[in-house]
């Protein structure tokens, strides 16, 4: 009877645990995303809030920013104001969480060209480092997390939708000029692994984004360099326009001095006819002079 007490103690402190997790699940993931964003982007990373609906199995992450690299003058390189997860809640007590569906939406991406590189590329190796390169470093990791204790996660679908891209650049005037993301989905992540960690899941989903959005410069960058050189042959045939007008100007200016030159000797010979008409006058008049 008195075992029989204890069991049922333990199992009610067991359920209490158990809904103390899953009601902070929101600061615990919170946390996470603190932790795990700035270890593979090597950058500033922070997220304000995290909502969880325990009865829905589902996540509001909001504001998530991902700051520049150092040297960089743009405020931030990633600013997602709304990602949505949807939990299996029966995997959560699992050594792999089964994630159905991680929705970015609208996400501001800002490309700043500088130093010789670009934020977004800098941002792009610094992933990159955070994956493993071969399959020992794999089992490493895997050694790793085992010791740690880690869990793993699978997620069925990682979808971004209704991106836009802030162009930072000195082609554009330092200007920003936005440019639409297509749709981008990953799916089945981390299910031929039967699991990977948090780190290795961000970094995926932020390589396969980040390499979206060079794809998309890559087909753009004609249409800024066309704008650059409009822009060039604007001036251009402006600075000819106004030259032009500057010798035709010139040219008015010395057909009125020469027009101004006939008519000043017009009027010199008018007054030496006068003078002469004159002189004539005066000799008639003078008694004796013919």
């Amino acid at each position: 009877m008195k075992a029989l007490k204890i069991i049922g103690v333990l199992i009610i402190i067991l359920i209490i645990a158990v809904f103390a997790i899953i009601l902070n699940l929101g600061k615990i993931v919170k946390t996470g995303i603190n932790k795990v964003v700035p270890q593979v982007t090597k950058c500033e990373a922070h997220v304000d809030d995290v909502n969880f609906n325990v009865f829905g199995g589902k996540f509001e992450i909001k504001n998530l920013v991902i700051k520049n690299p150092e040297g960089y003058k743009t405020d931030q390189a990633f600013s997602l104001g709304h990602i949505f997860v949807n939990v299996k809640m029966a995997s959560l007590m699992s050594d792999v969480i089964e994630i159905d569906q991680v929705l970015i939406d609208a996400p501001e991406i800002t490309y700043e060209v500088g130093l010789g590189n670009s934020n977004l590329n800098t941002i792009l190796e610094n992933v990159n480092s955070a994956l493993p390169s071969s399959e020992g470093e794999e089992k490493k990791e895997e050694k790793e997390e085992k010791k740690e204790g880690g869990k793993k996660v699978v997620v069925n679908l990682v979808k971004v939708t209704n991106g836009k891209i802030g162009v930072s650049a000195k082609i554009a005037g330092g200007m920003e000029a936005p440019i639409a993301l297509p749709d981008i989905e990953i799916k089945d992540l981390g299910k031929k692994e039967g699991g990977i960690s948090m780190v290795q899941a961000a970094a995926v989903t932020l390589k396969t984004t980040l390499l979206s959005i060079f794809d998309v410069l890559k087909s753009s960058g004609k249409l800024l360099l066309d704008g650059a050189k409009a822009i060039g042959e604007g001036l251009t045939e402006g600075v000819k326009s106004l030259g032009d007008s500057a010798i035709e100007g010139v040219k008015s200016l010395g057909d009125g001095a020469k027009s101004l030159g006939d008519s000043a000797k017009d009027i010199k010979d008018n007054v030496k006819d006068i003078g002469k008409s004159a002189a004539e006058g005066l000799k008639n008049l003078i008694p004796g002079k013919k």
